[in-house]
This record gives structure tokens, sequence and C-alpha cells, in this order.
């Protein structure tokens, strides 16, 4: 253990002063710090100021990232009485303090708790990030009344929101979204069509193979591949024909892919 020099010499000079070893840290009493000449920085009533302040006092902080410690602890607790606190920081002016209520929400109530709240928070939401968690909270604890929100987004102007929309449906497998989802199989952004890929082989969404033989052609790999291992999930023997034509493909993973699909239908259809 160092030894601090410093805090030593004082203890000898001034037996008014406590010294902690252990954290090298010199605790001043105020009666040795006037004698020191410390002026005001010592408050003469006591040498510690302690924080009496609960977490749910600290939610009013004007510092976010305090506000943001004191969710993250709220929620951890995971106790019922939290929530109505926890539920109005979802109206909070920083996005990074919505997005971290939006989890305390999640891992305190139940979906017919919390639902409506975050449901209200994405109806206004403007945040890409906040609103991705949103979604994805929504999706995870299938609030039904949420679905017509969450299928708007699928026209958002931002792929990642349009993905986890594409998500979140996969999460509620409702038969009348199926068609939204076989519509993304061709959506500008690969990864919304990624996204969708997974989501038709998830819940075996068999009419959307015409969408997948056309991502067959692709020009990037992954979306290739992807296609392919989706037809081996939904498709049917017709799609052997084109899953052959990429046994061949430059890129190996796709050529995997596709024999496996192929494997696949030949045991399955």
């Amino acid at each position: 253990m160092k030894t601090n020099w410093a805090a030593a010499v004082l203890l000898a000079l001034m037996p008014g002063l406590c010294f902690a070893v252990e954290t090298s840290t010199t605790v001043i009493k105020p009666a040795a710090a006037a004698q020191l000449n410390l002026g005001k920085a010592v408050p003469q009533s006591g040498a510690v100021a302690v924080s009496t302040r609960t977490y749910i006092d600290k939610l009013k902080d004007p510092d976010a990232n305090v506000r943001k410690e004191a969710i993250l602890y709220l929620g951890m607790e995971k106790k019922q009485k939290n929530l109505p606190y926890l539920q109005k920081m979802l109206k909070d002016l920083d996005n990074n303090v919505r997005r971290v209520a939006i989890d305390a929400c999640m891992r305190t109530g139940t979906a017919k708790i919390i639902g409506p709240a975050i449901l209200e928070m994405l109806k206004s939401e403007k945040e890409v990030g906040a609103t991705n968690a949103a979604i994805d909270a929504l999706g995870r604890i299938k609030y039904v009344e949420a679905l017509p929100e969450i299928t708007k987004r699928l026209a958002h102007q931002f792929p990642t929101v349009r993905t986890y929309a594409i998500k979140a449906l996969g999460e509620y497998n409702d038969p009348q979204t199926y068609p939204l989802v076989i519509e993304k199989l061709l959506d500008p952004a690969e990864g919304v069509r990624f996204e969708a890929m997974k989501v038709v082989s998830k819940l075996k969404i068999e009419p959307a193979e015409p969408n997948l033989i056309e991502n067959l052609k692709y020009p990037m790999g992954a979306i290739r591949r992807e296609a392919a291992r989706a037809l081996g999930e939904v498709g049917s023997r017709a799609v052997i024909t084109e899953l052959e034509k990429l046994k061949t493909d430059k890129d190996r993973s796709v050529a995997a892919a596709a024999a496996s699909a192929i494997e696949n239908i030949n045991k399955t259809k």
C-alpha cells in the first residue's frame, strides 16, 4: 500500500486532520480547515455533505445522465410502485432517457400495463432510435393495439425503422400482416429485405415464394443466401430449378445455402 506522504505530514502537523489511508483520501474537519486557511470550501457545520435524494427524486434532475442512472436503478428493482414514474419518463425531452425508460418499463410491468404508455410514445416519437426501441418493445410484448401504428412505420423514410417494424410483425404472427411482409421482400433497402426473409422463414409464409425467387438474382450475396435459405423453408418443389442455378454461385455461402435448401425441400415436400 502506497503512503500518502503529503497527508502524513499534515497529520503530524495538525492533529485535527483525519487521514484515510485505504483510499488515499484526506478528510479535513471544519476546525482544522479553518486553521489551514482553506476558506469557505469546507462547510463549518460538518466535514461531509451527503445527498439525501432518492432515485425518484433524481428523475427530475436537469442532468439527463442523472435521470438515466435513476431509471436504470428503478428498472432493476422491478417494483410495480415505480411504474407510474417510469411511464412518465417516456415523455422526457431527452431521447436517450426515453429509450432507457422503455427498457425499465419492460422489466417492471406487464403488456397490459405498459403497452398503452409505450404506444402513446410511439405515436408522437420523432427520433429514430427511440422509435425503433418503442416498436421493438411493443412487438416483444405482442401488444395488439399497437399493430396499426407499427404497420404505418413500414413506409418510414428510414430503413432501420422499417426493419424494426418488419421484425415486430414477426413477433405478432398475424396472418393479416403477411402480405405486408411479402411486399417488403422487395424493399429498396437490403436490411429490410433481409429481415423480411427471416420473418418469412420463421412464420413459414409460403405465398412469399415469387418474391423470394426474385431475390435469388440480387447483386448482394447475403440477400441471395438468405433468399435461398427462406425458400428451403417455404418453397415448393418448383423452385428447385432456380436453386440449382445458385449451386455454382461465386459466393460459396450462397452455393451452400442453395444446396441445403434443395435438400430440405426434397425431404419435406
